[in-house]
């Protein structure tokens, strides 16, 4: 789900934790707009890919010249209990 105009766009992340992640991306999105983000992640146990799907305030943003584009970093918004979950597991993992 996007804000209506909106497109939607890939980013690299960085790093993720508990309370929201880290990441690298072309675009400089405005600062505490929010979106959706869908992230592939392993865990310890499991065959195959997890997705971990839940709505990002974008916090802060910085230009990185030898990432190509911005830092960003993203806090997590109501979060689900069966995603936080994931996270958890990812991390333990």
């Amino acid at each position: 789900m996007l804000p209506p105009g909106q497109l939607p766009f890939s980013v690299r992340l960085i790093d993720i934790g508990e309370g929201g992640l880290r990441a690298a991306c072309s675009v400089n999105p405005p600062l505490r707009s929010v979106r959706v983000i869908r992230i592939p992640v392993l865990s310890a146990g499991r065959t195959g890919a997890s997705l971990i799907e839940a709505r990002v305030q974008f916090m802060n943003s910085i230009y990185a010249r030898f990432e190509d584009g911005f830092r960003v970093g993203l806090k997590f918004l109501d979060v689900p209990a069966a995603t936080r979950d994931l996270i958890s597991a990812f991390l333990a993992g």
